[in-house]
């Protein structure tokens, strides 16, 4: 997978960044590259699998996580099973921000302890 900054301007797919500015990156990690670690309350991520069961962008495969190799990587929210890696979310934050972070940002989050920026945290609280 693409590696980006958080916070960046979204690139992976230039055409959608094109169409609105204020679409930023999050959760785009590769191990050749340091994240924010810290503790992020379980309620987040149950939110975040939700969006995931209608992730956007969905490609015909699906990425490993770069840390662990796991493959096929599944996580459950609400009794059922989803399978992360084959698409993207999109969280609307303040002032038309949107952030667009890959379906591993869960898998990130709970196995690696990956501690994405408080502007998504405070956003995804707010759903």
């Amino acid at each position: 997978m693409t590696y980006f900054p958080d916070l960046s301007r979204y690139d992976y797919r230039p055409f959608q960044s094109q169409s609105n500015p204020k679409l930023l990156s999050v959760g785009w990690l590769d191990s050749s590259a340091p994240y924010c670690t810290g503790a992020v309350d379980g309620t987040i991520v149950e939110k975040l699998l939700r969006l995931c069961r209608e992730s956007v962008n969905r490609t015909r495969g699906w990425h490993r996580c770069p840390y662990c190799e796991t493959y096929p990587t599944i996580m459950t929210v609400d009794g059922q099973s989803l399978t992360l890696g084959d698409g993207e979310i999109r969280v609307s934050g303040s002032d038309g921000v949107v952030f667009a972070a890959p379906t591993l940002i869960c898998h990130y989050i709970q196995k690696h302890g990956y501690r994405p920026p408080e502007e998504l945290l405070i956003a995804v609280a707010s759903m």
